[in-house]
Formats: structure tokens, C-alpha cells, sequence
């Protein structure tokens, strides 16, 4: 079993909360561009003064750009990660959380030097599962690099 336990900082938590950021931004973006186009056509051969209702798009597309507290950062970002060997399963756990996913649905293992970005297949994503390699409690380095050799790709 191999275990990263604790709260991650630094480079590796402003590498998640921008990560969050820029995919709430373009679900934000995605969204509003939907409203965005009819709103903007019914100004132009309509009535001018639709184009207020903009203000409300605008702002939605924004709200990923706020910076996120610390209480909100609990709710997903896991304090512990368990690699259970036997059973071939990750377990993200958080205050408020927690996550299941097996070994077969891994798709890569990014390297960035301080941490480990873990890359699911499409039907079992989890952009958070990110272990950052100061934080191993339980086994080494060397087992977890091990155990996905295969998988890992230097960033």
C-alpha cells in the first residue's frame, strides 16, 4: 500500500486551483456563448436595449477568475491518497470526500519533479488526483514508480 497523506502547497496546489480555474472558465464560456448568440442577434434586429442581459453572461464566464478559499479548496482537493497494491485501486479522500478509481482506468502519470498528476481514462476522470511527493507517508518513491512504470511520462 502506498500512501500520500497530508495537505499539499506550493507550486503543486497553484498548479490544481489553476487548473480548476481554466476548466470552469471554459465550461463558463461554453455555456454562455449558447445565450450569448441569440441574445446578441435579438439586439441587433430587434431591440437594442437586450443587449443589458449581456452583464449576467459576462459575469458567469468571470466567477472562475475569483480566487478560491480555503474553505472551498477542501471540498475538492484530497488530503490523502491511497494506493491500495492488492485490490489495484486509488482511493482520493478528502474532508468531505471520497473518491474510488482502479488502476486500469489510469491512463498516464505525469512527472512534474514535485508531484504526480494522475490521468484517467475519459468515463473516469478525476482532475485532482494529484500526489505531490513530499507528502508519502506509506511506501517509497521508487514502489509507486514501479507499480506504474509503464505509465509515467516526464513533464
Amino acid at each position: 500500500m502506498i500512501i500520500f497523506s497530508g495537505e499539499i502547497s506550493g507550486e503543486c496546489k497553484r498548479f490544481l486551483l489553476r487548473r480548476k480555474s481554466r476548466l470552469e472558465f471554459l465550461a463558463n464560456l461554453l455555456v454562455s456563448t449558447i445565450f450569448l448568440i441569440p441574445t446578441v442577434l435579438l439586439a441587433i434586429f430587434w431591440k437594442p436595449i437586450i443587449l443589458v442581459f449581456l452583464a449576467p453572461y459576462i459575469a458567469f464566464i468571470a466567477i472562475p477568475l475569483i480566487p478560491i478559499s480555503e474553505k472551498e479548496q477542501k471540498k475538492f482537493i484530497p488530503t490523502k491518497i491511497i494506493f491500495d497494491t492488492e485490490e489495484e485501486s486509488v482511493v482520493l479522500q478528502g474532508d468531505n470526500f471520497e473518491r474510488f478509481h482502479m488502476f486500469y482506468a489510469i491512463e498516464t502519470v505525469k512527472d512534474y519533479g514535485l508531484w504526480y498528476d494522475l490521468q484517467f481514462k475519459y468515463g473516469d476522470k478525476d482532475v485532482f488526483a494529484v500526489c505531490q511527493k513530499d507528502l508519502l507517508t506509506n511506501g517509497t518513491l521508487e514502489e509507486f514508480e514501479k507499480l506504474f512504470e509503464d505509465k509515467i511520462v516526464k513533464e
